[in-house]
């Protein structure tokens, strides 16, 4: 026993020195920081620093984790009770880090990472072809793209007085690109805690001899990011988390092989003007509906998949959008596929097919007057019902004005059934005539059919 304490009166010195450390280990970690308090951050991968503060861009740090995550915040769960931005100001390389967010916002603000995209040209307009909705009807078209290092999936920016909008290169041939819906832009001081959310103004005014300006959004590395903090003001509905001009990679290098993916209960989550390469599977805040999250003017060449939450305007390439319940789909976003899957309720407003529309497994579909008071479901793609999907019109629009896509089928039969007075009708054609003229044209062994709002 004496010995033992001999051996702690040596050793004490040292104990209460471990101790003192992981007490304050403990205590940064957990406490709040004065970073906490921070409101804007500034990094910059290639010639910012991690031991600078990133209070500026002259200070910036070089890494996220690093530079702002493990040595400021001490934490990737800091609480904030004031809106704070991430300032991206270049690209990272890929792999350089693996970026992990999980803020708290309290009193209703927003959290925001936003990159600065990187010019690549500045050019003007040649001769522009307009987007006519249509079978198989025509996208926004513009020669002139002829400059060097320029590609598909860049953002387009127009300058021209009064026409202030951006857009994606789609694709790009001999000068001649294709271009999403351009829409008025967004910024989070300005949108983020509008509820309920007005959407950028689409603008179709774009013609020959604009000037436009053509950007790289800079590769950023994120992994995770999820906000949560469900207080809400007078105008903003359970805080907000802001993503924006920035792209994620596919760590494959193959877009939609590896998937990235959101979800929050509490905290309205924005995508603008990002280009996302993994398969993005984005469910908005829980109970929001088409109001629980939005990607607005967004790139996704991975494709994916959206629940509680918009889609309007941008691209969907690969493998499609596919909408969940309280999915929506709108402002003319270009969807390679589109599908609607069970259980579930989604909603188009404007939106163009352009290898098929189907809504299958019990999923419900209500074309319906969202964000832009005209419904258009478009494109060359065919449109299918199957294993009990359905198409509901709640648009004021006749069908021949809403529904542009053929052929359409019912559990791949062309024909369907209509039902009147106690009769039954066999043999109808789906046509969008036929469906004005038909309450109801259905497969009456399955449930799936075309049918009015009631």
């Amino acid at each position: 026993m004496q010995n033992a304490n001999k051996v702690y009166e040596i050793l004490r010195p040292l104990i209460d020195e471990i101790r003192t450390l992981v007490a304050g280990v403990a205590s940064s970690a957990v406490l709040p920081q004065p970073s906490w308090l921070v409101s804007d951050w500034y990094v910059n991968p290639v010639t910012g620093n991690d031991a600078d503060d990133g209070l500026t861009p002259a200070t910036a740090v070089k890494t996220i984790m690093g530079g702002i995550v493990f040595s400021k915040w001490k934490t990737e769960e800091p609480t904030l009770i004031q809106n704070t931005t991430i300032h991206l100001l270049d690209t990272e390389t890929l792999g350089q880090e693996d970026v992990v967010l999980l803020p708290v916002v309290a009193r209703g603000v927003w959290f925001a990472v936003v990159g600065t995209p990187k010019l690549v040209a500045s050019l003007s307009l040649g001769a522009v072809t307009p987007k006519t909705r249509g079978k198989p009807g025509q996208l926004l078209q513009a020669a002139g793209f002829t400059a060097a290092g320029l590609a598909v999936g860049q953002l387009v920016v127009n300058t021209t007085a009064g026409k202030a909008s951006k857009s994606w290169i789609r694709t790009l041939a001999a000068g001649v690109a294709t271009l999403a819906q351009p829409l008025a832009p967004l910024t989070p001081a300005a949108n983020a805690q509008n509820f309920p959310p007005g959407m950028p103004p689409e603008v179709d005014t774009w013609a020959m001899n604009d000037t436009v300006q053509v950007f790289s959004v800079p590769l950023l590395n994120l992994k995770v990011w999820k906000t949560d903090g469900g207080d809400a003001t007078a105008t903003s509905f359970g805080g907000a988390s802001w993503l924006q001009g920035v792209q994620v990679p596919d760590w494959s290098g193959v877009p939609g092989n590896s998937y990235f993916g959101t979800f929050s209960t509490s905290c309205v989550p924005w995508f603008v003007d990002c280009k996302m390469d993994a398969y993005n599977v984005i469910q908005g805040m829980l109970g929001g509906g088409i109001y629980g999250g939005f990607v607005v003017n967004c790139y996704w060449s991975g494709g994916g998949e959206i629940e509680n939450g918009s889609f309007v305007g941008g691209v969907v390439e690969n493998y499609g959008l596919a909408l969940g319940d309280f999915g929506e789909v709108d402002g003319d976003a270009i969807c390679h596929e589109l599908t609607v899957y069970a259980p579930s309720s989604a909603f188009i407003g404007e939106a163009y097919a352009e290898d098929h529309f189907n809504a299958f497994g019990g999923g419900s579909v209500k074309l319906d007057q969202i964000y832009y008071g005209a419904t258009f479901l478009w494109g060359p793609a065919p449109c299918a019902l199957t294993d009990r999907g359905t198409m509901q019109k709640v648009s004021t629009q006749t069908w021949v004005q809403c529904l542009l896509l053929a052929p359409l089928s019912i559990e791949g039969a062309v024909t369907g059934t209509s039902y009147a007075a106690g009769v039954w009708t066999d043999g109808i054609a789906l046509t969008t005539a036929n469906l004005d003229a038909n309450s109801t044209l259905q497969n009456p062994r399955t449930g799936s059919k075309f049918f009015l709002n009631s």
